[in-house]
């Protein structure tokens, strides 16, 4: 669906944008506490021991971009303690990939995880939102695995040459995958440096590399000094426009905090979900569903599946588009059966967060004034929405920067949500 940004609201932010000032950005709204959340583990067979985690993907075509994996389908990757061999056991904590299809609360294993897995123990891997690549953090470094098509298993996995790998100290974790402007990025966090972006070149896929460290992008900064397990967040265009992570800042150091990262700007601050988990929780988000983080409680080892828990918010993703193109954006709630609808307004500056009565997370918009730009209905399994905007191709408007913010709503619980404060951007 495709609306226009008409040319006199662009004008008029034009020139207002330059008296208006921004006071600080506010993060997603979370609408239901973080609770346990039973993945069918035991569904695909006698997979194995205990489900350690669980990671998310709904893979998209790289060619035309739309959806492979349906409404109510994500591709799932587990890392199994115990993991039985008819499935690729090596006989530590291993990998298995296959369909979670929430709607029937099933899980189908497949064998495309079998050449990842070795005997010593493996964490979660990270796959791009194609499902042609993946990236593994092992104890030397990080390593890389494609495959042809989305059906077929991952080959071997092989280091990742640069400064990714086997230095005398390794100080990189949690990598990931996904693209920016066409170009396959490798994500990954330092300990008190943050997060970081460079280009990850396949020229020769069996020997995959990173430029020299001029060419990295720190995306965090430096007082960001506590984050891991970065998940990226794709939107409709196929490229990554923002993170959640975890954020071991407070002591002790398990019961973390989540934060979001609105876009790759490195100007731009990581936000604080104050998520408050109870004491003795340790929350990692690694996987998306709709406006559900599903992760890991690492504190929990009593059952298969004891450790799985979810987190219900409301997200917004903006973008940065030329001028005479289409502005793209893309949602997230926590929507489980009813009506979802979001309502995103434009405004000129932002503001404070402001707590309103009844509502959750926070208001930050400026309201002088506060322009409806569009809204965003969530009809499917998915619990995503997404439209775009047609945007005026008039030179004038390059480098203009518009605060963007939703208002949820769910129809079956009567209740409102803010989503983060975003930004649409011209170039």
């Amino acid at each position: 669906m495709v609306g226009r940004i008409p040319v006199f609201v662009c004008s008029t932010i034009t020139f207002l944008a330059f008296i208006g000032g921004g006071k600080g950005q506010v993060s997603p709204g979370i609408s239901k506490a973080l609770r346990p959340f039973s993945f069918p583990f035991k569904t695909g067979g006698n997979l194995g021991v205990e489900l350690v985690r669980l990671g998310l993907f709904r893979m998209r075509d790289s060619k035309n971009r739309k959806w492979m994996d349906p409404p109510g389908v994500w591709t799932a990757v587990l890392s199994v303690k115990g993991l039985s061999p008819r499935w690729g056991g090596k006989g530590g904590k291993d990998q298995v990939i296959g369909k979670y299809d929430a709607n029937k609360q099933r899980f189908t294993p497949s064998l495309q995880a079998l050449a990842l897995n070795r005997v010593k123990d493996d964490d979660l891997l990270q796959m791009d939102p194609t499902g042609h690549y993946l990236v593994l953090d092992r104890e030397e470094a990080f390593y890389f695995s494609s495959r042809t098509k989305t059906h077929l298993a991952f080959q071997l996995p092989v280091p990742i040459a640069g400064r990714v790998s086997t230095p005398s100290k390794k100080d990189f974790f949690f990598p990931s995958l996904g693209w920016v402007e066409g170009k396959l990025k490798l994500f990954w966090i330092e300990p008190g440096k943050g997060l970081w972006m460079t280009d990850l070149d396949l020229s020769n896929p069996k020997k995959p590399k990173i430029p020299s460290r001029t060419a990295w992008v720190r995306l965090t900064g430096p007082g960001n000094r506590s984050l891991a397990f970065a998940l990226p967040v794709t939107g409709p265009d196929g490229d990554v426009e923002g993170f959640f992570m975890r954020d071991d800042t407070k002591s002790p150091w398990y019961e973390n905090d989540v934060v979001f990262l609105e876009d790759l700007n490195p100007a731009t601050p990581v936000l604080s979900m104050r998520v408050k988990p109870k004491p003795g929780i340790h929350f990692d988000p690694e996987g998306l569903k709709g406006g559900f983080f599903l992760g890991a409680n690492l504190s929990c080892r009593k059952g298969p599946s004891c450790g799985q828990l979810q987190l219900g918010t409301s997200w917004l993703l903006g973008d940065v588009e030329s001028v005479g193109g289409n502005l793209d954006l893309f949602a997230g709630i926590a929507r489980e059966k009813g009506l979802g609808v979001m309502s995103v307004f434009g405004s000129l500056a932002l503001t404070k967060g402001i707590r309103v009565p009844g509502f959750f997370g926070k208001f930050g918009l400026s309201f002088s004034p506060l322009i409806p730009l569009k809204f965003l209905w969530f009809l499917d399994a998915s619990g995503t929405a997404q439209a775009s905007l047609s945007v005026p191709n008039l030179s004038h408007l390059k480098g203009l920067r518009i605060p963007i913010q939703g208002l949820s709503f769910l129809r079956n619980q009567a209740s409102f949500t803010f989503t983060n404060t975003a930004w649409l951007v011209l170039k």
